[in-house]
């Protein structure tokens, strides 16, 4: 997808990807350069506070299987 680059170096990410994302107004977006290319990513200011809550966790359960359901989970909520 093209977009303009208008004055002081800004640009707008459609709506559409900004709906697919979840982005809202006042969000960070992490900025990474490779190779020629600019790559946006969503940040996630503290994994912790993101995860803390999200998924009952009983005492049997593993860390693998933990972390394999907030993977799951936060795929699904990229819409990935």
């Amino acid at each position: 997808m093209e977009v303009k680059v208008s004055a002081g170096g800004r640009i707008v990410i459609p709506k559409e990807i900004r709906d697919r994302l979840r982005i809202k107004e006042g969000d960070r977006i992490l900025l990474e350069v490779r190779n020629r290319e600019i790559i946006l990513k969503p940040c996630i200011d503290n994994p912790v506070n993101e995860l803390y809550g999200s998924i009952p966790v009983k005492p049997e359960d593993s860390p693998k299987k933990v972390a394999r359901e907030w993977v799951r989970r936060r795929l699904e909520k990229l819409d990935l």
